[in-house]
């Protein structure tokens, strides 16, 4: 099959594992969230990702829901992989599903592409272990999956693959642990589901020829605001390593409940000498995160906070991940409509991290 994302046995020698380009040091990685972000044609999409050197680019998808299960989306972004790899061979690109944190009742069997039905739905929920009701989402409009079930196991997978078929070289699993936070459970009591998710996902993308990195979103420092007592879950079987930034929404200082040195360390320990993404994340309506205290911050703090986690980051062998898209509904140059920050900081914020990136 050849390419730099594929595995061809015969000429494996020849090329560096996906692995190994992972691993290379220094390497520039963007956040475009979501490549399709069906304001750009896909020809400036991809003229944006050259003109800022991105070498992986992160969650280029995470699928949410029904609108991102269809053949249109699928064909869409599978041409976007295909444009990027034709003009940058080396760049990886990262898909990814949230289906451990929500099912969505109007989504499409990723098997059957069928919508779900109330029988499926109800039977992949977590439910309260008090009452028996399924859980739903702060917001009411999604379910918390339980990916101790097998079914609903099958659905994540499912998802998994049909990023794999559209090209990806990477899938990242979004907050694995949500569930058994939400009834109260030890973290790691999911890890035995979660390595079955991702080996099941490793074994589909080699029946297609394909290496695959996987990743899970370790919630390192981003939910201290919440619970100053939380001490993430490092997650095993990941090829990748990504965790957060937090942002104090008031001091706008850099915050963690280890220091990054330390929790390198604990990495390391753990999962070997794997890359380290960290990132900034955010989440609808919730503006303590990261990305959204960020984006609606003084563009003299914008500046600040990107040199800080910059050199902070690869101080500590630590790739930071530069936040340069967000969301469908976006203003030039990135971050979503409804942080309330001038366009013109936007383009300065922008300009500071091509330069960061290019250097």
């Amino acid at each position: 099959m050849g390419g730099w994302g594929c595995y061809d046995a015969e000429r494996s020698g020849l090329y560096p594992t996906i692995q190994e380009l992972a691993a290379a040091a220094p390497q520039n990685v963007g956040m475009y969230e979501f490549l399709l972000d069906l304001k750009r044609p896909l020809e400036d999409v991809v003229d944006y990702i050259l003109g800022a050197n991105i070498d992986f680019i992160f969650r280029g998808n995470l699928h949410f829901g029904r609108e991102q299960s269809t053949p249109e989306f699928r064909q869409a972004f599978t041409q976007i992989i295909t444009m990027l790899k034709a003009a940058k061979p080396t760049i990886l690109v990262q898909g990814g599903t949230a289906q451990c944190i929500v099912v969505r009742a109007d989504d499409l069997d990723p098997y059957t592409g069928q919508p779900l039905t109330e029988e499926q739905l109800m039977n992949m929920v977590l439910r309260d272990p008090n009452t028996g009701e399924p859980l739903r989402d702060p917001l009411g409009r999604t379910y918390v999956p339980d990916i101790t079930k097998e079914i609903t196991r099958d659905f994540v997978v499912g998802m998994a693959q049909r990023e794999i078929d559209c090209g990806v070289d990477s899938v990242f699993f979004d907050d694995p642990y949500y569930g058994a936070r939400r009834i109260g459970l030890p973290e790691s009591s999911y890890d035995p589901y979660l390595l079955d998710i991702f080996q099941r996902t490793r074994d589909y993308a080699a029946t297609q020829g394909k290496q695959l990195l996987i990743t899970a979103n370790n919630q390192f420092n981003i939910l201290r605001l919440a619970k100053p007592d939380y001490v993430a879950t490092i997650c095993p079987g990941v090829d990748i390593c990504t965790i957060g930034w937090a942002i104090h929404p008031e001091t706008l200082e850099l915050i963690w409940d280890i220091d990054y040195p330390t929790a390198v360390t604990m990495i390391k320990n753990k999962l070997g000498d794997i890359p380290i993404h960290c990132f900034m994340d955010y989440a609808w309506r919730i503006r303590q995160m990261p990305l959204t205290v960020f984006g609606s911050s003084p563009l003299t703090q914008q500046q600040r906070l990107i040199r800080e986690m910059d050199t902070l980051a690869r101080a500590n062998g630590i790739l930071p991940v530069y936040p340069l898209h967000i969301c469908w509904e976006v203003i030039p140059l990135g971050f979503p409509l409804w942080v309330p920050i001038a366009v013109g900081g936007l383009v300065v914020a922008a300009i500071l991290i091509y330069k960061l990136l290019r250097r």
